[in-house]
């Protein structure tokens, strides 16, 4: 966990990846809109760590509609437009998410991993930015936005969030993750990538 209680959306996915049924039951269907909303988000999870991102859009639109000031809805359901390379629809959803929630990081960061996908490395780094400005614990936005930095050629720049994000992984006990950022920052020393690297989640 990067820092309770928010959840950054790899975390988010990657929790729930494990869940290997689409159904929960017939009683939660009948049940209130709430439990109808938890119904479409279950699905909307599998589905897409199942790489069926239409059918995955289709439960996470559901899911917008029952709840359309719920911030976590468009984050999930961006990431979902993300994966399946609809990059504006993505944008689009995670500015929404950003504007129902003001101050939590993870709409910032889910914009900013996507505007890497895009190439808008410098667009990237104002959204880590902000990210970071909300929450300095939010470890994913330093490690995308060394990679933003990295394919601008600002090797000093993506070297100090490396060197950030591996301090703070080690004051938070996570050593095998901090090792992992270490051969990272290495390797950038020797020499720089030739093509972009994703962001390492955590």
């Amino acid at each position: 966990m990067i820092h309770p209680p928010t959840l950054s959306p790899a975390r988010l996915w990657l929790g729930l990846a494990t869940v290997n049924t689409i159904g929960l039951t017939l009683a939660l269907v009948t049940q209130s809109p709430f439990s109808l909303a938890a119904l479409y988000r279950h699905q909307g999870i599998v589905r897409s760590n199942q790489g069926d991102y239409a059918l995955a859009l289709e439960s996470f639109q559901r899911l917008v509609s029952l709840q359309p000031e719920d911030p976590e809805s468009f984050l999930l359901r961006g990431i979902a437009q993300a994966r399946a390379g609809a990059y504006q629809e993505a944008l689009d959803d995670f500015e929404t998410a950003s504007q129902l929630s003001p101050g939590r990081p993870e709409p910032w960061v889910a914009r900013g991993n996507t505007l890497i996908l895009i190439e808008g490395y410098r667009q990237a780094i104002n959204a880590y930015s902000r990210a970071l400005k909300l929450d300095p614990e939010a470890l994913e936005a330093y490690s995308g936005r060394s990679v933003a930095y990295e394919n601008l050629g600002q090797r000093k720049e993506a070297l100090a969030d490396l060197q950030t994000l591996q301090e703070r992984l080690v004051k938070q006990g996570q050593l095998a993750q901090a090792e992992v950022v270490q051969k990272r920052r290495e390797t950038l020393r020797r020499a720089p990538p030739t093509k972009p690297k994703p962001p390492l989640t955590f």
